[in-house]
């Protein structure tokens, strides 16, 4: 007896011969196979998209990796530039904006004090570098110092004038009870004294001109040391440099 081929009910239609219980089951059984191969196929897709997401995301740290070292190694060997620099100077909390004032000339009457010419220039320096070397490297870079020129800094009390706000920067330690003083939106005031000495004598002053050889002299406790005028012709006009003649509150 030969039996004939089972149909695919929705496919292929039984024979009219076949008995109508058994062809709803084979409509049934159909059913579940090709809902069991749907689900067997999407439960691969779903794997194959899973597998290329881990992949993926494989990639992307290993890239990201790779960017990040070569970020570090340009870095090490990236020179300063100008953007990088302004970029610095825009953090109030990591630098300082710093104007120097240098070249110029102070009028002393014994009242007052008040500073003329000279030039000014810019620079920002890292609050937690802060230091006389510091100060002394960045004014190198607008004006010409070498190894045998003295230099001296004052800076100006913030909101103050030159005869109540004048200090000494002696030491780091004023250098950074300044940095404590100078908040956002305040640029440090820094006046420079450059001068020569040969023996014992100035004979350079910090506008760059030669001038007539000055004694030091010191200046003992609370008394007011003497105050040497430039030989000019002027009255009360002396050298930035004789601030270390004047009296000893801007000590």
């Amino acid at each position: 007896m030969i039996v004939p081929a089972v149909p695919r009910i929705g496919e292929d239609e039984p024979p009219p011969s076949w008995d109508p219980m058994v062809v709803q089951m084979l409509r049934v059984a159909n059913a579940c196979i090709r809902h069991d191969e749907a689900q067997t196929q999407r439960r691969v897709t779903e794997e194959e998209v899973e597998a290329e997401k881990v992949v993926s995301e494989k990639e992307r740290r290993l890239a990201a990796i790779a960017k990040r070292k070569q970020e570090k190694e340009e870095k090490k060997t990236r020179k300063p530039n100008v953007e990088s620099m302004m970029e610095r100077a825009m953090d109030p909390f990591e630098v300082i904006p710093v104007r120097f004032h240098f070249g110029g000339e102070i009028d002393y009457d014994g009242y007052s004090l008040n500073y003329n010419g000279g030039r000014t220039e810019m620079c920002h320096i890292d609050r937690d570098k802060l230091s006389l070397p510091e100060l002394k490297g960045y004014l190198g870079d607008h004006v010409a110092i070498n190894s045998e020129d003295n230099v001296e800094f004052y800076w100006l009390f913030p909101g103050a004038d030159m005869n109540s706000g004048l200090r000494k920067l002696g030491s780091d330690k004023d250098c950074m009870s300044m940095s404590q003083c100078i908040t956002e939106g305040v640029v440090a005031e820094v006046f420079a004294d450059i001068y020569k000495l040969q023996g014992g004598d100035i004979v350079m002053c910090s506008a760059g001109e030669a001038s007539a050889t000055i004694k030091v002299l010191e200046s003992s406790g609370s008394q007011k040391a003497p105050v040497k005028k430039k030989a000019t012709g002027k009255k009360s006009s002396t050298q930035l440099f004789h601030f270390r003649f004047l009296p000893s509150e801007i000590f």
